[in-house]
C-alpha cells in the first residue's frame, strides 16, 4: 500500500512539536511512547480515503475479578460505538494486553491534535491501569484533546 501523502504530512508535523528523530517516525508503523503509555499508528485506506489507526495499549487485565474488568470493557465498547469518533476495546491476541483502538480521517487532522489526543488516551490508559474500571461507574470515553502536551517517557520533552 502506497503510503497517503496526508500520513507523511502528519508524521513531519509530529516530529516537529516532539523532536522525536525522524528514523523513529515510519511511514508504515509508528510507536511512541507517551506518559509511560506506548503507542502504535499506521495509515489504512487509501491517497483519497486514508486514515490513521491508533492502538493504545492500556495494559495486561488484572488477576482478580477479571471477568468483571472484560465486560466492563465490553460495556464501554457499547458507548464508544456510539460516538461521532469510534473507538474500540481490544486485546492484542500476541500480547494478551488490553488496547484502545481508533481510526479516523487524515483529512484536517493536524499533528498537534493527535498528540493531544494521544495525551488524553494516556490519561485514560493510567485510570483504567489503577482501577480497571470497576468502580461503581462505568468510565465516560477519553476526550479528544487535552489543555497541555503529553510527555515522551524517555526524554520528557513536550510530545
Amino acid at each position: 500500500m502506497a503510503v497517503p501523502h496526508q500520513y507523511r504530512q502528519l508524521l513531519d508535523e509530529i516530529q516537529q512539536l516532539t523532536l522525536v528523530p525522524e528514523a523513529l517516525l515510519s511511514p508504515e508503523l509508528t510507536h511512541l511512547n507517551v506518559r509511560g503509555v506506548d503507542f502504535s499508528m499506521h495509515p489504512v485506506g487509501n491517497e483519497d480515503e486514508g486514515h490513521v489507526a491508533l492502538h493504545c495499549d492500556l495494559g495486561a487485565l488484572p488477576d482478580k475479578r477479571r471477568e468483571e474488568a472484560l465486560l466492563r470493557l465490553l460495556d464501554t465498547n457499547f458507548q464508544l460505538v456510539s460516538t461521532a469518533q469510534t473507538a474500540a476495546f481490544c486485546r492484542n491476541e500476541h500480547s494478551g494486553r488490553m488496547m484502545l483502538s481508533l481510526a479516523q480521517p487524515l483529512a484536517n487532522l493536524s499533528g498537534q491534535s493527535l498528540l493531544d489526543q494521544m495525551g488524553a488516551l494516556a490519561d485514560y490508559a493510567t485510570a483504567w491501569r489503577q482501577t480497571f474500571f470497576l468502580g461503581k461507574q462505568a468510565p465516560t470515553s477519553p476526550s479528544s484533546t487535552t489543555g497541555q502536551l503529553p510527555r515522551t517517557a524517555s526524554t520528557g520533552r513536550a510530545f
